[in-house]
């Protein structure tokens, strides 16, 4: 049997909106994302364009927490902005809450701690770019960054729920990953309710018209995807 509720009566609306204010207190402001850093807290400074700056302090990440792995690098390709490894681990706490029992988001390179070039990579120079391994299917744990995954052993949904929780932060530039991937993934994604207005905007695919999208085709990127995070807001001297 359904039940119809009907639209409350003016009458009622004032005595409503009372009960509310009690309920939830005095109005406050929008609760701050906890990867948002403050300005004033900031250490490390991005300089430039990501494939021809540098960076400024550069913020470690930790060699895992949360949610996260990262792999041991030699040439020290641990640093990034503060927003970056904010960002970073976030995902991974979204990541744990959400897959308890999943094996870690594997972490390739970011920048080095004063930026600059990074071989083989092309940016990487500003602390603003990370890398991160696709999951595999059967929750393994990889051993090895960019071991080799066919497209069917890649765990699509992990992967894109990873990829899902940083568009939604609006603090993505890009995300590149190999054109062959780029069907099956906005496939999924539109699978789990994303429509078409915003697939359009997340994807662009090999011959789009319109050369929009914030996931896109670099190679290189089959068996990891490439993050590159705004700048940080109010800072003058980074260019996207």
């Amino acid at each position: 049997m359904s039940v119809k509720l009907s639209r409350p009566s003016a009458a009622l609306l004032p005595i409503l909106l009372g009960l509310l204010v009690l309920l939830e207190g005095p109005s406050q402001a929008k609760p701050r994302p906890s990867w948002q850093v403050e300005p004033s807290s900031r250490k490390a400074t991005s300089v430039g364009k990501p494939n021809s700056g540098r960076l400024q302090r550069g913020v470690l990440l930790p060699r895992k927490g949360p949610g996260y792995l990262r792999r041991v690098n030699v040439k020290e390709r641990y640093y990034g902005t503060d927003e970056t490894i904010a960002l970073i681990a976030y995902a991974g706490r979204r990541l744990r809450a959400t897959y308890p029992h999943s094996s870690p988001m594997f972490i390739g390179d970011l920048s080095k701690k004063g930026g600059g070039r990074v071989p083989p990579h092309g940016s990487h120079q500003t602390g603003r770019d990370v890398d991160i391994a696709f999951f595999e299917k059967g929750n393994k744990e990889q051993k090895y960054f960019n071991g080799r995954l066919s497209l069917s052993q890649i765990d699509v949904e992990k992967s894109w729920f990873l990829i899902e929780t940083l568009l939604l932060t609006d603090q993505v530039l890009y995300i590149f990953i190999n054109q062959k991937l780029l069907p099956t993934f906005r496939a999924h994604a539109r699978d789990v309710g994303w429509d078409d207005a915003d697939l359009d905007r997340f994807f662009l695919m090999p011959k789009a018209k319109r050369r929009r999208g914030l996931i896109r085709h670099a190679s290189g990127h089959t068996y990891h995807f490439h993050v590159r995070f705004k700048c940080p807001a109010g800072e003058k001297r980074c260019a996207d």
